[in-house]
């Protein structure tokens, strides 16, 4: 006789049981990685705030140096509107660095006594300087769009990992419910040998069926038998 090479229902049963057993094993350590991300992301949402601070101080120091260089300007139209303007600026800033705003009084400085020179060293250092700080908040920013990104990565495969398990603990279910059901309703190879058995010793065929079967089996082949016996 040729054997039968298809899986039980019991074998499919404990294929879907390891499998999920592995992936209740592997998932919490992937899932580990997600406190790993957030913190880089935390860490990259500070340095970007560092890096614009930085930057926005500087800049409302060398605002702040341009008003103090104007209240020494001859009065004129033009000095009452940059007077009027340094606060409305300053407002939208974080408080003046006060280095920078000595920086930027000692440039201006030095283009109002006429010392081009000097002047033209020190704006040149302060355009690297400024050139720096820029490319700190790009750098910051760029940090930030890849924790980011990291982040919702691992978001996605978290999810898809929480339906894998929802769907390996549905199809365990639904085996367990076919198991249950055969279990009930089906003939098992051990029920069926011990009515062949009678059988074979001069039970009566309908006798063997009705004493080996189950009583919900039993009750549903009864009912089945009236329902196909033709009525008279």
């Amino acid at each position: 006789m040729k054997r039968n090479k298809a899986f039980t229902v019991i074998e499919v049963i404990l294929a879907v049981a390891i499998i999920g057993g592995v992936a209740t094993f592997l998932f919490p350590k992937v899932f580990n990685k997600d406190s790993r991300l957030a913190a880089h992301s935390q860490q990259a949402t500070q340095q970007l705030e560092q890096a614009t601070n930085n930057q926005s101080a500087e800049a409302a120091g060398s605002v702040a140096a341009i008003g103090r260089m104007n209240d020494q300007a001859p009065a004129s139209p033009q000095k009452n509107a940059i007077a009027a303007e340094i606060p409305v600026a300053l407002s939208k800033m974080n408080k003046p660095d006060p280095v920078a705003e000595a920086a930027a009084w000692k440039r201006m400085a030095a283009v109002a006594e006429g010392r081009a020179e000097l002047a033209e060293s020190l704006y040149a250092t302060e355009a690297s300087h400024s050139k720096e700080l820029q490319k700190q908040v790009d750098d910051a920013k760029a940090y930030r769009e890849k924790a980011d990104l990291q982040l919702s990565e691992a978001a996605a495969y978290k999810l898809g990992a929480e339906r894998t398990k929802l769907a390996l603990g549905a199809v365990a279910a639904v085996l367990l419910l076919g198991l249950a059901y055969v279990k009930i309703y089906g003939i098992s190879p051990s029920v069926m040998g011990k009515i062949v058995a009678d059988i074979r010793q001069g039970a009566n065929p309908i006798t063997a069926i009705d004493t080996n079967l189950g009583p919900r089996l039993h009750s549903s082949v009864q009912t089945a038998a009236r329902l196909a016996t033709p009525s008279v």
